[in-house]
């Protein structure tokens, strides 16, 4: 014996499971969506602050190869973000090393390039030789 109104009962769960699941799968692609967007936001940052980073220090490694000396660049903004060089020389008996490092930031992305150079102190030799690119 079918009770009245039951069919309509069942009939109305399923419904509501539908769309229960129907405003999850919504929900879920929203926040995929989103965290997609992030993801290539930071991306996009982070080859920014790469791109400043290594035009500091394609600007340090020129203020050097002129002055010869240490290399200072202050903070210099540049296509929304900005990127500052600075050198460090260290002395051992027979060699010279100047590490040349630069900072890019772009928005939340910082990035640091640096560089090392080294010429022996002993004789007369002049010649820089880079040892690494970090």
């Amino acid at each position: 014996m079918v009770v009245f109104g039951t069919e309509a009962k069942k009939g109305g769960v399923v419904f509501r499971v539908i769309l229960i699941l129907l405003t999850l799968g919504i929900v879920m692609a929203s926040i995929a969506f989103f965290l997609q967007y992030q993801k290539g936001q930071s991306d996009k940052s982070y080859r920014k602050a790469t791109e400043l980073a290594e035009f500091g220090l394609q600007q340090g490694l020129e203020s050097f190869g002129v002055s010869k000396t240490s290399v200072s660049v202050p903070k210099t903004a540049l296509d929304g973000g900005w990127y500052q060089v600075e050198s460090r020389t260290t002395h051992t008996p027979d060699s010279l090393y100047v590490q040349i490092s630069a900072q890019g930031q772009f928005g939340k992305s910082s990035i640091t390039r640096s560089c090392t150079v080294c010429r022996t102190t002993v004789g007369n030799d002049t010649v820089w030789a880079r040892l690494s690119i970090e």
